[in-house]
């Protein structure tokens, strides 16, 4: 009896581990590329200026200031 509980709750250890260290190293994957982080926040500096433009209803640039 309590050898299948150990196994079972070692079989969920196993399974917790092996998910925890595949969050990890896609993380890792993804911080660790600097083109790609170069690209999403360009993007992400696009979107800004769209969104600043949409709300202000004027033709914002990022040299600009909003009145």
């Amino acid at each position: 009896m309590n050898m299948a509980r150990f196994e079972e709750q070692l079989r969920r250890f196993n399974e917790v581990l092996d998910k925890s260290m595949s969050l990890k190293y896609a993380i890792e994957g993804v911080l660790f590329d600097k083109v790609m982080q170069a690209k999403s926040l360009m993007f992400m500096r696009v979107v800004t200026v769209w969104l600043l433009r949409v709300a202000t209803s004027s033709n914002y640039t990022p040299d600009k200031t909003i009145q």
